[in-house]
């Protein structure tokens, strides 16, 4: 069976990580003559971002965004009710060896962000909180190796292609639909 799956830090969440998403959920590269991906995988950094340059972006404050911003419009994540869309908010073992309080307030926020989604009528999009080895490329591989008979395709910008490609090496049920950034 085929599953999309888009991987983001998105702190914030921009136009673009969201029509990715979109993308995603459409499964828009369904090559021709296969059935599109009824089930995306959207695979969330909880963990901080810090650049170089830039303001640093906090797990809980991208998230606390997610739940007082985005979902206060009642459309956002509203999507084809046909398509499961799992929101998986992951972080590494390392973050929750040195912040275990952290992850309980994540916990927290994220338990409030299913409940406006239910409120807002959503439900088909299920959220899940998972410790992963490294973050989300970790778990990717984890996801596609512990369902070898699915292919997993990873909707991501071209220019992040050349990033992702060595995860194939480790799951080879995966695949890379890159996209010009929107």
């Amino acid at each position: 069976m085929r599953k999309t799956v888009m991987i983001g830090a998105m702190k914030p969440m921009t136009v673009g990580h969201y029509q990715l998403i979109t993308e995603a959920v459409a499964d828009s590269r369904v090559p021709d003559g296969e059935v599109p991906a009824s089930e995306t995988y959207v695979l969330i950094s909880v963990q901080d971002r810090i650049k170089k340059g830039e303001l640093p972006v906090s797990g809980e404050a991208a998230l606390t965004a997610m739940r007082d911003v985005y979902l206060k419009n009642t459309d956002f994540m509203k999507f084809n009710q046909e398509k499961l869309v799992n929101l998986i908010f992951c972080y590494s073992k390392r973050f929750a060896e040195k912040s275990p309080e952290r992850i309980e307030e994540i916990r927290s926020i994220i338990n409030d962000i299913e409940d406006v989604l239910a409120a807002n009528g959503i439900t088909n999009v299920k959220t899940s909180v998972e410790e992963s080895q490294s973050g989300p490329p970790s778990y990717l591989v984890d996801l596609a190796n512990r369902n070898t008979s699915d292919t997993f395709v990873l909707y991501t910008g071209q220019d992040d292609v050349k990033k992702y490609q060595p995860l194939i090496e480790y799951a080879p049920n995966l695949e890379l639909a890159g996209f010009e950034r929107f």
